[in-house]
């Protein structure tokens, strides 16, 4: 009853009935998202992102009325924050109305990255980047293995329904994959849902089976006497799908480590809405992203600042009443080292943070 493979995603339960009210293409489209949405797994899934280093420039050109333009200048270095490789696998027992009976998605962090079902029997790229970075070799070789992993997972669903003596409709699901965390340390998972309840979940740590109900007991017992195999597992989960998480972050880093950010301009403490331009996020060529916030104000007649928010940081840019023409620092915050730059042709702030 028992294949592990190298690329497939979980088991959830409870898709039940609702998944057989619609079409092939919508009801793949909303699997993907009960897949990863609706199963509430037993680990955490932790998707976070920071700020590695960047520059960050405030510009005030020197006019009668100033037009304050807030450059901020980011750049996102992996391993900050956290990321996550995923591949689940669905089988529905009574598949009617063109709903597959087998789909497979992987995903990286919560980008949809690869694509299988039973109708096309063909494993393809969910992303540019990775059609762009995989030979075609590399999508016949996985196309070939998800042909034998359907079989074998269909297989194990109706074994698991003759056990519970159920019939009608079913779903049985899978979920294999890993975490690189902020600080650099590696996790892994796998672990299986029938009808969208957990069922049994890999220990990778003691090599064996932790099963959540009597019928899971005995899928334990025959999986624990197979040692080469939960040796097998951990392995992957340890060494292949780390490399695999590292890789794929590599192909599309300037979509998974682009965050939004907020700014804003504000006067006295309230934000000044009217006026304002904002810029796109847009890369800098050199692996950086910048996005720009500009106002027009007379700086005699207010307090003015400006406020980012990015990945949970905070930072406040003070634009001072009364231009000097020595430099001063500003207030650091989280960690950021604030300088402040004043000359006589008009202000710059130059913002960074160190790298650690």
């Amino acid at each position: 009853m028992h294949q592990m493979g190298n690329g497939a995603g979980s088991k959830q339960r409870g898709q039940g009935c609702n998944i057989l009210e619609q079409s092939h293409a919508a009801a793949a489209h909303r699997l993907d998202g009960q897949m990863t949405g609706r199963w509430r797994p037993a680990f955490r899934d932790r998707t976070a992102f920071e700020v590695r280093a960047g520059w960050r420039e405030c510009l005030f050109p020197s006019r009668v009325r100033l037009r304050l333009r807030t450059l901020i200048i980011f750049s996102l270095y992996f391993p900050l924050g956290t990321h996550s490789l995923r591949y689940f696998r669905l089988g529905v027992s009574d598949p009617s109305q063109g709903i597959p009976e087998f789909i497979s998605v992987g995903y990286m962090d919560s980008h949809p990255i690869t694509t299988y079902d039973s109708v096309s029997q063909l494993k393809e790229p969910k992303a540019p980047w990775m059609a762009e970075n995989l030979a075609p070799d590399h999508w016949e070789r996985y196309t070939q293995l998800l042909r034998g992993w359907q079989q074998d997972f269909l297989v194990e669903l109706k074994q698991l329904q003759s056990h519970y003596n159920h019939s009608g409709i079913h779903t049985y699901q899978r979920m294999i994959g890993c975490e690189i965390l902020e600080d650099g340390s590696t996790t892994g998972f796998l672990q299986y849902a029938y009808d969208g309840q957990d069922f049994i979940i890999f220990n990778k740590e003691t090599l064996s089976w932790v099963a959540l109900d009597s019928i899971a007991q005995i899928i334990k017992r025959a999986w624990e006497a197979n040692r080469h195999e939960l040796q097998y597992q951990k392995n992957w989960l340890e060494k292949e799908c780390i490399a695999w998480l590292k890789r794929f972050l590599e192909y599309g880093k300037e979509t998974l480590q682009r965050t939004e950010i907020s700014m804003m301009w504000m006067k006295n403490g309230e934000e000044i809405v009217q006026e304002m331009e904002f810029g796109d996020v847009l890369p800098s060529g050199d692996g950086t992203y910048q996005m720009w916030v500009s106002v027009e104000l007379d700086p005699q007649s207010g307090h003015y600042s400006c406020h980012v928010e990015h990945c949970g940081h905070h930072m406040v840019l003070q634009a001072h009443q009364e231009l000097e023409t020595l430099p001063v620092v500003v207030k650091a915050i989280f960690g950021f080292t604030v300088l402040a730059i004043i000359a006589l042709f008009g202000v710059g702030v130059l913002v960074w943070r160190r790298r650690r």
